[in-house]
């Protein structure tokens, strides 16, 4: 188990209840395979459930599944860091357009082939 990070709160104090828990199950049953990788033509097996717009910044989207993405580890780093890059520099808002159009992205968050 992660040991908690005190300035994030428990995964509870963030709004990952038993709801979340059923959602998250369900949406990867019904989703598989990483978004991202079936963006760029590659199969992989998702393992996480992402939030398109961050549970932190958007608390009311937390159970909308038109927010929620599935993704494999590798992925959801690099959008952990696209998020992290979007926020230092104000534009939070676009976020949802650089997950759907890669071509959209800032160039360090294109996969190589799409530059």
């Amino acid at each position: 188990m992660k040991q908690r990070d005190g300035a994030r709160g428990s995964r509870h104090e963030r709004g990952y209840d038993a709801r979340w828990t059923r959602l998250r199950d369900r949406f990867l049953r019904e989703n598989p395979l990483c978004a991202e990788c079936l963006r760029c033509n590659r199969d992989q097996v998702a393992d996480v459930v992402d939030h398109i717009q961050p549970v932190r910044d958007f608390p009311d989207k937390r159970l909308l599944k038109s927010n929620l993405q599935a993704l494999c580890v590798a992925c959801h780093a690099g959008k952990t860091a696209m998020e992290q890059y979007a926020r230092e520099i104000d534009l939070l808002d676009e976020l949802p357009i650089w997950v759907a159009d890669i071509s959209a992205r800032p160039l360090r968050f294109r996969p190589s082939g799409f530059r």
